[in-house]
């Protein structure tokens, strides 16, 4: 990647495979979480609205995600019971005294959590380990619509950036360009005489397919060593 200024400081290095699967992840739980929000509040008709935190209380644990009947069929009941007066049944378990309608097809939506994390689809299998989970606060839920949470997102984006910001990283990340730079330089001149890839040092340089050019790592200009 082409290096960028920003507030002082300059953006050298990102994961693209790790960035990419993150989108994949968000993309393909946003319609998960999307379905079971109008699973449930079909079956609550317009009584009450489901939140994402109780749509999460209904899933086991990571890395699990299995329904839990029992919250569900308890979710629905309270829900169902908001805004009612039951003072006339005072003592008794108001509860039991709810039908509650057939909730199959939500267990249905929620089983799909469950599915092997690996069918998600992968620009990169080597970085999908980072996204297994359900990322809830990278969500947010507004009549019924599940829409992304941007402010988290970029938040966790940034955790694959790297970034030069003081004198001491600009001036190795300034080293390193340059011995890119020849690098680059020498690969173009002479294309077939080696493979770009057997120059890769670790932490220090790697060849960017995308782009046919060496880039600096994300080690050596952050933390002087490889």
């Amino acid at each position: 990647m082409e290096n960028k200024k920003e507030k002082g400081r300059i953006l050298f290095w990102e994961s693209k495979g790790a960035l990419a699967n993150l989108d994949l992840n968000l993309n393909h739980f946003k319609e998960l979480i999307q379905i079971s929000v109008k699973q449930f509040n079909r079956l609550l008709k317009g009584e009450s609205c489901v939140t994402l935190n109780e749509l999460e209380t209904c899933l086991s644990p990571e890395p699990y995600r299995h329904p839990i009947p029992e919250r569900v069929e308890s979710l629905l009941r309270g829900n169902l019971l908001k805004g009612k007066d039951f003072k006339a049944l005072k003592g008794l378990n108001i509860g039991t005294l709810i039908d509650l309608p057939d909730y199959s097809g939500l267990l249905e939506s929620l089983e799909k959590f469950t599915v092997d994390p690996g069918c998600i689809p992968s620009c990169d299998p080597g970085s999908l380990r980072a996204f297994n989970a359900v990322l809830w606060q990278c969500y947010s839920l507004n009549d019924e619509v599940v829409s992304f949470n941007l402010k988290e997102i970029e938040v966790i984006k940034e955790s694959y950036r790297a970034y030069a910001e003081t004198t001491e990283e600009k001036e190795r990340l300034n080293r390193v360009n340059k011995f890119c730079s020849a690098l680059n330089s020498f690969i173009k001149k002479e294309p077939d005489l080696i493979k770009p890839e057997k120059l890769q040092i670790r932490n220090l340089i790697y060849w960017d397919e995308e782009n046919s050019k060496f880039q600096p790592c994300e080690i050596f200009p952050k933390y002087g060593r490889y």
